[in-house]
């Protein structure tokens, strides 16, 4: 049992004084670095950290005191992040020589100070000398001497092949080894396989190892219950012993294409997971694998959509799909219609210089391959105005082959100019790094030369370089060819399928040539034909052709989830007829329903207009005005360019400000955003195409695109600034997300707060991954470059300032527990490796109807806010809502994965006013018989107070809404009802503190 003992702050020259106050029969002491988070209570704490007497430095430390050496019971010593070098090791080596466990993390001791260590303290069974530079000679020192070690960390010192066989070769009663980022090869991977068979966890990520390293791991280390080798890019095969079961290994990052060889570890209960966070829990870890079978759109369906694609395989054998699309971009007035043409059309006639493509014009393009089989090129021309540039996001697919379109007309050669940078930037965000071909049009038989060997420098997805004159016949022969090789050449061609999901798909095709869009029993039908029906399988198939392009299928909202749409073009161009109207610019951006009968009059769409306008909301292109006596509905990207006038001296010193700078900022960004948090854009007059003002109470963010164009800028002021800063930025993080290609690309600046920036509207500014590099060296502050002062600054107060839930949530994850210090973190510009507080995370789902929106805004506000005090405590409450999955823009997201989520929670809070929806009633009857179960989630329910009408409109609700008071008495639920938004904030608060005094939080 771990004794409880509080955290002691002590400065570097009080600490002799308080060894000396200390027993002298203390077996357990610990002391960190200023610079790392120690939580004050012992509850909070890493298991490490049992029975430990622990020191929190408030300075650096520039030598040990003489006193620790006095303790000559000692058992357990940890010295984190205190700057120690080989000299203050040697020291301690030489007279603690009863040591069990040591804990050296994040010092400098080098080889020197392992060779003093492994010299003396033979008695270890412990030893964690992460981040430390012992290199190979230290790790042989430890090898060669300290025979009784169980658990070695040594992540972070380059100790290469060599370090690695020494260790594999002396301390083979290890159980736990960690040694990432070591410049580790086959040859120390095949070392450690061969000899450490007793080990149970093993940490091997981001070295050097291959097939053979990691084949020797997977066959003879058959006792792991823990294998990480991610970032291990060389990794292509990887098959465990079949006779072993290891419940979590790490693959993420690998060069891993085919999952065949862990089919029986999969099936039986390993579930597959894209993602490389493997504190997640169990499971196979595949995230950014190169996978093909299966393929990672399957994957992202869920564990089922994985197994039922290796069963059906066992059912129906293999065959494979040749299928893939070609977009072609470039400027309006290029020539990719032209272009287009040529390539694959060649007896249409040209395009005259006024026909412009609007939107998106889709063609087909079959060519035979040297088996006999046909091969599929879906053909996407774009237009190239800047209206359609918002859209990209959302058609610039990746598993995809780009031409870029370059008129020689234009003066355009480096990547330094516009619109090279602009196209090849924006392909290689929005695709993943898809290949692309230029095309130079030479217009006129007008050449040009461009710098193709900067352009290849810059952007290493440039594949190709074609010329000619497009009033040439033949003038693309030579790039359709370039285009049905590289096109073969894509990853996913030719994956193995399930050989039945072919014929389906020609059944798909065949209803293409006549329906824009089927019912979904007509999709069922068609694949009743083929298999025994199961609608998950269905959808899971559904849902594979959608990611592919095939079809578009959206299964969740409601809207859509019934209406499978065949014909692309006939989707992009109803799409296109809003956003290119005239009148509705003039609106700007704002259309109703005599809009839609207007411009969905013809070709079938009037019967779909519900379910356009829902896919253009699916897609955040536009949404619904609220407290509009008409339905009215809002396009952001066609609001006023200009910043209102209201705005212009809106900024005041002592904002509270977030700057995101990007590499390159997708246009649309800040329309997505406004879509996403409408619900706090309480005057569209107040936002324009770059910017809005987001209101809650009597607290306001305003976000703005920077002039410069590669900057949006949060400025934030009110009572509750943090909180809804924290909201509004959390939503922007999820959409730079969403951008695979933005990863690395944009950051988050931190304003400085000393006395002087604090004055001015525009005060320095410091980059968050700078500051998290300056913690994890020990570096406390940092120059603020304002004069006339130029004062130094907490770095820890800076990046507190910050308190982002989404960071704060990634930075808890990072946190090392259970002796294990070593790197954790697929993304390491987000990590603190110094935080050793260990936060608990607190779960709340909250459920309501759309009536009470208001409540549940300010609810979801004031305990994100809560979370600055909780937080000190060990405690972090994530809040989710189901708000928060419609903006995950998950495509696959329905009333099931709700139902996981209040399954996966501790608390379920649900808010009722005048009726019960569907959904949050099935919610509560979730959480209620997991609760009766496993003893969680607690469940509170909440009845807003309210003077309602009996009128036979409200009848419904509130025989709804009674039937379930009744059936809340008949459970014995106790309900509580409130008054005011106050008096809900204040009753749940007080139950969390009671939780937390009882320790049940």
């Amino acid at each position: 049992m771990r004794k409880k003992q509080a955290l002691v702050r002590v400065a570097p020259e009080d600490l002799p004084e308080a060894l000396l106050a200390l027993d002298e029969q203390k077996t357990g002491l610990a002391f960190f670095g200023p610079n790392v988070r120690v939580p004050k209570s012992p509850d909070y704490w890493p298991e490490w950290l049992n029975n430990c007497y622990v020191f929190q430095l408030t300075e650096a430390c520039s030598v040990l005191p003489s006193e620790l050496l006095c303790f000559h019971r000692l058992q357990k010593l940890i010295l984190y992040s205190l700057d120690l070098q080989s000299e203050d090791i040697i020291d301690i080596a030489e007279h603690l020589v009863q040591l069990t466990s040591l804990n050296l993390s994040r010092n400098e001791i080098g080889a020197a100070g392992a060779q003093a260590i492994a010299e003396h303290l033979v008695q270890l069974t412990s030893l964690d000398l992460s981040y430390n530079g012992i290199g190979a000679a230290g790790a042989q020192a430890i090898g060669e001497h300290l025979t009784q070690l169980t658990s070695l960390n040594l992540s972070r010192n380059e100790i290469g092949d060599a370090g690695a066989q020494a260790i594999a070769e002396h301390l083979v009663q290890l159980t736990s080894l960690y040694l990432s980022s070591n410049e580790i090869g086959d040859a120390g991977a095949r070392a450690i396989g061969e000899h450490l068979v007793q080990l149970t966890s093993l940490d091997l990520s981001r070295n050097r190892i291959g097939d053979a390293g990691a084949q020797a791991i997977g066959e003879q280390l058959t006792n792991l219950n823990r294998l990480d080798l991610q970032g291990n890019e060389q990794i292509r095969f990887f098959a465990p012993n079949p006779h072993s079961l290891c419940p979590l290994i790490n693959l993420a990052n690998t060069g891993l294409s085919d999952l065949t060889p862990l089919k029986s570890f999969i099936l039986s209960g390993v579930a597959v997971k894209w993602s490389g966070a493997w504190w997640e829990g169990p499971g196979l870890y595949v995230k950014n694998c190169p996978l093909t079978q299966p393929s990672p759109e399957i994957i992202q369906q869920g564990q089922e959509a994985v197994c039922n694609y290796f069963r059906e395989i066992e059912e129906q054998g293999t065959d494979r799909l040749f299928e893939a699309k070609l977009l072609i971009v470039g400027e309006g007035g290029a020539g990719k219609t032209s272009l287009m043409r040529r390539m694959f059309f060649p007896d249409m006639d040209l395009p005259d210089e006024e026909e412009t493509t609007r939107g998106i014009d889709i063609h087909h393009h079959d060519f035979p391959l040297t088996d006999g089989r046909s091969f599929r090129l879906n053909v996407w021309d774009f237009g190239g105005q800047q209206i359609y540039h918002a859209t990209h996001q959302f058609f610039l697919t990746k598993r995809s082959l780009y031409v870029l379109v370059d008129d020689t007309r234009s003066d355009y050669r480096t990547i330094h100019d516009e619109i090279f940078k602009f196209w090849l930037e924006v392909v290689e965000t929005l695709s993943e790094n898809s290949p692309l071909l230029i095309f130079q049009n030479e217009k006129g038989g007008r050449s040009k030369q461009i710098d193709m060997a900067g352009i290849k420098g810059r952007f290493d997805n440039v594949v190709d370089l074609h010329r000619g004159n497009l009033e040439s016949l033949h003038a693309a022969d030579g790039l359709r060819q370039a285009v049905e090789y590289f096109a073969q050449k894509l990853p996913h061609i030719g994956e193995d399928v399930p050989a039945k999901w072919i014929p389906i798909r020609k059944d798909i095709e065949s209803l293409a040539q006549k329906n824009p869009f089927i019912p979904l029993e007509t999709y069922f039908d068609v694949y009743r034909r083929h298999l025994q029906f199961d609608q998950n399988k269905a959808l899971q198939l559904s849902q594979y052709f959608h990611d592919l392009g095939v079809l578009l299928h959206f299964q969740h909202p409601r809207e859509l989830h019934h209406t499978v749409f065949l014909q692309n073009q006939w989707v992009t161009d109803a799409v296109f007829r809003i956003l290119d109207d005239e009148q509705i610019k003039e609106q700007q951006g704002r259309f109703t329903l005599a809009d839609c009968d207007r411009l969905w009059a013809d070709c079938g769409y009037a019967d779909k207009e519900v379910e356009l306008r829902a896919l253009m909301v699916r897609f955040e292109l536009c949404y619904r005005l609220p407290d509009q006596c008409d339905e009215v509905w809002l396009v952001p990207q066609h609001l006023s360019p200009s910043k209102p006038t209201e705005l212009n001296d809106w900024n005041r010193d002592g904002d509270l400000m977030l700057t995101y700078r990007y590499e390159f900022l997708p246009r649309g960004l800040v329309s997505r955003l406004i879509v996403r948090m409408h619900r706090f854009v309480k005057n569209t007059e107040l936002c324009w195409v770059r910017g809005a003002l987001f209101i809650h109470g009597d607290t306001q963010v305003l976000v703005e695109t920077s002039s410069s164009g590669s900057e949006i800028v949060l400025r934030a002021r009110g009572p509750e600034k943090q909180s809804l800063l924290s909201v509004i930025a959390s939503d922007l993080d999820a959409l730079n997300d969403s951008f695979e290609g933005l990863k690395d690309r944009v950051g988050k600046w931190v304003p400085c707060i000393c006395p002087t920036c604090e004055k001015l509207k525009e005060p320095a500014m410091f980059k968050q991954k700078e500051l998290l590099e300056r913690k994890r060296r020990g570096k406390p502050t940092i120059e603020c470059p304002k004069p006339p002062n130029y004062e130094d600054v907490s770095v820890l107060q800076l990046l507190d300032g910050m308190n982002l839930d989404e960071w704060l949530k990634r930075a808890e994850k990072e946190l090392p527990q259970n002796g294990d210090q070593s790197e954790q973190s697929s993304e390491p510009e987000h990590c603190m490796p110094e935080q050793v507080q260990t936060v608990k995370t607190t779960k709340i789902f909250l459920a309501s109807s759309a009536e009470l929106r208001e409540d549940r805004d300010a609810f979801d506000l004031y305990f994100r806010q809560q979370n600055d005090r909780l937080r000190k405590q060990g405690l972090y409450l994530e809040i989710n809502r189901w708000e928060n999955f419609l903006d995950a823009m998950s495509e696959t997201r329905l009333q099931d994965e709700y139902n996981d989520a209040v399954r996966g929670c501790d608390i379920f809070v649900s808010l009722f006013k005048t009726k019960t929806g569907k959904y949050t009633e099935e919610e509560f009857d979730v959480a209620h018989r997991t609760f009766k179960e496993l003893g969680k989630p607690l469940i509170y329910t909440y009845f807003r107070k309210t003077n309602v009408s009996t009128s036979a409109s409200n009848r419904n609700d509130l025989m709804s809404l009674w039937d379930f008071q009744q059936k809340l008495s008949d459970l014995g639920h106790f309900q509580t009802e409130y008054d005011s938004i106050d008096g809900l904030k204040s009753h749940f608060r007080d139950q969390l503190d009671k939780l937390s005094d009882e320790g049940r939080l």
